[in-house]
């Protein structure tokens, strides 16, 4: 699925319905993320805004994770985790 494609995630959402996504993907070429922003914005703040809309209006979980270009491991003490779980 092209994670690019708003209206291919809508899709795959709505026929798939799942209870739980785990978000990996995001755009981590940072250079390259200047010439192509769009695209880079599209992986790193709508796709998980997208996917976190659709669990919250649908009962379902969201994983998201990020990688040391987020977190750079710098921390003397471990990071708290988020959750929004629904009850």
């Amino acid at each position: 699925m092209d994670l690019l494609d708003e209206h291919a995630v809508t899709n795959f959402l709505g026929a798939n319905k799942p209870d739980l996504i785990v978000n990996a993907a995001a755009w981590t070429a940072v250079d390259a993320a200047e010439v192509h922003r769009d695209a880079a914005e599209r992986l790193n703040a709508g796709l998980p805004t997208q996917l976190a809309e659709y669990a919250a209006s649908n009962n379902a979980r969201l994983a998201h994770y990020s990688s040391d270009y987020v977190y750079p491991g710098s921390g003397k003490a471990p990071l708290q985790e988020i959750s929004y779980w629904p009850t």
